[in-house]
């Protein structure tokens, strides 16, 4: 057994009325049943079994491993809390690190790289462009190029991103074909097809804008397998149900929304506003196939969630 566990009934202060039991630190649990026993018992009731050897688990911290572990240095720190959206202390912690680390170091683009994505996740777009540039440029040294391929390319995605924020769309085209071009890490290929198709969707090109979003859904399904709960996926079937809307292949957005609908209700990261944008959507959409009752029952929805 790796996470053993005791008894210490007869150690509680309450020997007769509680059966504590004193578990392992780092003990994880999967929740079977939760009940709501507050109007009989005065509590809450939950079920749980613990996990050790659990293929689902052993795949998270798979993931998560891959994640947020990937740079084997100081970045990682960082990078989860980007992840964690805590973007005061990230910001915080890599500007520390671009004090204290030499340009000798191979790894210190990441950490330009790092601040922009900080300043982009925060609208400050501008300031986001300055850190990718410098990024860029140190990673596109000749003696270091080889080495940082995948990192150049990483780069371009978010040189893309921005330019595309900042209403240059035909910069962000190229600054994003050239990092599929250099083949991305995967995750970042995912995102550099999401940024293309979102970028051709604003150029009213919705034929291409739908090929990419079908790209970075393919990437995200097989990312994400374990978690098809993923606001990531909520947000990509949304896209595609819009530029479906926009096709006019009403059955199909339906579709895509109904997916996004059920990833938003049933993950842990949804906002009312999200829902009711789906439910709005989708109302739309059945008004234009007459399906009317739907429609009626979804704009209903959306507005109880505004």
């Amino acid at each position: 057994m790796k996470r053993p566990f005791a008894s210490i009934k007869h150690l509680s202060q309450f020997p007769e009325e509680e059966e504590e039991i004193l578990f392992s630190v780092g003990s994880v649990f999967r929740i079977l049943d939760v009940n709501d026993r507050r109007a009989t018992k005065g509590h809450w009731f939950v079920k749980m079994m613990m996990v050790e050897n659990d293929d689902d688990l052993n795949e998270l911290r798979s993931q998560l491993n891959q994640q947020y572990s990937r740079y084997g240095n100081f970045c990682d720190l960082g990078s989860a809390l980007i992840g964690m959206s805590d973007y005061d202390r990230a910001e915080r912690y890599f500007q520390m690190l671009l004090e204290y680390t030499p340009e000798s170091k191979a790894s210190f683009g990441l950490i330009p790289n790092f601040l922009g994505i900080i300043y982009a996740n925060r609208g400050d777009y501008q300031k986001a462009f300055e850190f990718q540039e410098r990024a860029l440029k140190f990673r596109t040294q000749e003696s270091s190029i080889q080495y940082n391929q995948h990192h150049i390319a990483n780069t371009y995605v978010h040189l893309g991103a921005v330019y595309h924020h900042l209403g240059q769309l035909d910069l962000a085209l190229k600054h994003l074909l050239i990092a599929v071009e250099l083949r991305s890490p995967t995750t970042s290929l995912a995102f550099a097809y999401n940024e293309i198709a979102i970028t051709y969707r604003d150029k009213d090109n919705n034929r291409l804008a739908l090929d990419y979003f079908l790209k970075a859904l393919d990437i995200d399904e097989n990312v994400l397998k374990r978690d098809k709960y993923h606001p990531e996926l909520a947000t990509t079937y949304n896209n595609i149900g819009e530029i479906c809307s926009h096709l006019c292949a009403y059955d199909d957005a339906s579709n895509y929304w109904t997916h996004a609908l059920e990833i938003r209700l049933k993950g842990i990261v949804a906002t009312h506003t999200d829902l009711a944008a789906i439910y709005h959507n989708l109302g739309v959409t059945y008004l234009e196939t007459k399906r009317f009752y739907k429609s009626i029952r979804n704009v209903h929805e959306s507005l109880r969630n505004r």
